[in-house]
């Protein structure tokens, strides 16, 4: 069954394992390997939940004095290197976008459930470079909103008037495109 399979056993698994075992559970086979890894995680956690220890009972997660985010009293079982796989890092060095990056981000933290802590502290951990060096260099900044927003401010595109200016001077009506498109 699902409850038998471990994180680690999902990520070893092949994509038509993966949709092999989405299968059974009536559940979506559409998307890349992490998609589908992502897919069968989320669901081995729900189905967990339903034969939860009680409360004399351990379980896995680490979290469970920190508070959880809109899940209704749900605690996230997954680690970073449980989705390791699934969010890039982000250094800051131009090669990619830092709007990109916190959508991706946030994606996964809602996918599988971390609260606003897990998701300061796994961020901060996918950091590399100059972003990592500027997240060091953040004074006061203890959660995921605030290191969210420092991070679009430093990283984020800034485009001065003169560059506005010349985008628009440069750009002409193309044939296809209507009026209201055009402007």
């Amino acid at each position: 069954t699902i409850c038998e399979m471990d994180t680690d056993t999902i990520r070893a698994m092949t994509v038509e394992m993966l949709k092999e075992k989405l299968r059974e559970l009536n559940l979506s086979v559409v998307g890349r390997k992490k998609e589908l890894q992502l897919r069968l995680l989320q669901h081995m956690v729900f189905e967990g939940e339903e034969d939860a220890p009680s409360e004399n009972e351990s379980t896995n997660s680490v979290y469970d004095d920190a508070p959880a985010d809109n899940l209704g009293g749900q605690r996230a079982m997954f680690t970073l290197r449980d989705i390791e796989d699934s969010v890039s890092p982000f250094s800051g060095d131009g090669t990619r976008g830092v709007n990109h990056w916190v959508e991706e981000f946030e994606d996964v933290a809602d996918t599988v459930g971390w609260s606003g802590l897990q998701r300061y502290v796994y961020a901060k951990q996918l950091l590399r470079g100059a972003a990592k060096s500027f997240a060091r260099g953040l004074v006061g900044c203890r959660d995921w909103k605030n290191l969210k927003d420092a991070l679009l401010e430093e990283f984020g595109e800034k485009l001065c008037a003169s560059e506005i200016h010349r985008v628009l001077r440069n750009r002409r009506k193309e044939a296809r495109e209507s009026i209201y498109e055009y402007l």
